[in-house]
């Protein structure tokens, strides 16, 4: 089912907290239905959520993640006219809103506005950037977040510097290892 399996190393979390080497699973977005009921069968408390957009803002893949894995899921916007084409899948919808389990992710407002307007699909999950902050006026950047909540010592700039390109031949890592510390 899987494109490609494959990991990426990760050096943000200590060892006791994170796998050294993430496993990812890279998929087609054709197989949306059996990547979605994959997901659901990690049976995770929560899933971290994750997008990257192209230069012209529209969803090119989707990362799902767990504590101990990642899954990536290809989309192909070439072939994509406008319109929400791709709500049709049950499975995905189901995992999308949060009634197979916990989403969250950073700017969780933004990943469900894009995946309404590009997919069709209805988001619902926890924004972590506002989830502790003192005011949801100041939101906090991963790096806070998991400075104050998951681990003291953590390299602010690498983890902060997840968030502020995709461009590049480690667009399927950022994606997939932000997805990843969503989920911690």
């Amino acid at each position: 089912m899987s494109l490609i399996q494959t990991s990426i190393s990760q050096n943000i979390l200590p060892a006791h907290l994170g796998p050294r080497r993430l496993p990812i699973h890279r998929h087609f977005a054709q197989d949306l239905s059996r990547v979605a009921q994959l997901i659901i069968g990690l049976d995770s408390d929560v899933l971290g959520l994750s997008l990257e957009l192209s230069d012209k803002g529209q969803v090119k893949a989707l990362a799902f993640s767990t504590t101990k894995e990642a899954h990536h899921i290809s989309f192909d916007i070439s072939a994509r006219g406008k319109g929400k084409q791709m709500s049709s899948d049950n499975d995905l919808s189901d995992l999308l809103s949060g009634r197979r389990g916990l989403l969250a992710g950073f700017s969780m407002a933004r990943i469900a506005l894009h995946m309404h307007r590009e997919l069709g699909y209805h988001v619902s999950g926890v924004d972590l950037s506002t989830l502790c902050s003192p005011s949801t006026r100041c939101p906090w950047y991963p790096a806070e977040y998991l400075s104050k909540k998951v681990v003291h010592d953590v390299d602010r700039f690498s983890v902060n510097g997840l968030w502020h390109s995709d461009r590049g031949d480690q667009a399927v890592e950022r994606v997939c290892l932000r997805a990843w510390i969503s989920a911690m």
